[in-house]
């Protein structure tokens, strides 16, 4: 079983040396000869962060066994994986924990899917929220449109007036001549188109006639 299994099935000093390695984990580190496994010295050469074995070890001492305990590692290849940690402690008949014995499960590419589909959904997020954006601008567009366009009878005074105003400058012409254009508003009211017809004409290319007793 120790052979067959597909697993990276490994044994090893609590000091970090491996004791005996399957041939999944010769193939999962990279390692070619069996005779050169004792000199490894594991948590530099195999834990992509080497202080992680030390946390590691703390977490298999005090709890005598670990199952799916993630880790990075780096093979003797220079590729960096994803692997899956179950361990448990084996002791002497003193109860001294004489060494570790491990299966390790690469899930590299599963790792590499779950990335590519969180940052697909990040991707699908993002665009919702811009089609969401264009959408409410969108509607404030088609409001301004259709206030445009609306029936004025349904306006206030100042509004039809207003209306009135932004309809002549929309064609363009050399010449705008309003006839009493206050004389059915209010003060207040008044007050704001005259101001508002002062504002254009200095903004605009046009000239502005306007006949009212109240013009200043």
């Amino acid at each position: 079983l120790f052979w067959e299994l597909k697993d990276a099935v490994y044994e090893s000093t609590p000091e970090g040396r491996f004791i005996d390695l399957n041939p999944s984990a010769m193939k999962l580190f990279g390692l070619k000869n069996k005779s050169e496994i004792g000199s490894i010295n594991i948590a530099p050469a195999l834990y992509l962060n080497p202080g992680d074995r030390d946390k590691f070890k703390k977490v298999l001492e005090r709890e005598g066994y670990v199952s799916n305990y993630e880790i990075d590692i780096k093979n003797s290849k220079g590729e960096i994986l994803t692997v899956l940690e179950t361990a448990s402690v084996v002791k002497d008949s003193n109860g001294n924990i004489k060494s570790y014995r491990g299966i390790l499960r690469d899930i590299t590419e599963t790792k590499r899917q779950e990335d590519k589909f969180k940052q697909y959904i990040r991707d699908i997020a993002e665009a919702n929220k811009r089609l969401y954006e264009s959408e409410m601008e969108l509607k404030k567009l088609n409001a301004s449109k259709d206030k445009l366009f609306s029936n004025a009878m349904l306006l206030s005074a100042e509004q039809k007036q207003r209306l009135c105003i932004a309809r002549l400058l929309a064609i363009n012409a050399e010449i705008l001549l309003m006839d009493e254009p206050c004389s059915t508003l209010d003060p207040i009211a008044t007050q704001k188109i005259e101001e508002l017809l002062m504002k254009l004409k200095s903004k605009i290319d046009c000239e502005i006639t306007m006949a009212s007793p109240n013009a200043q």
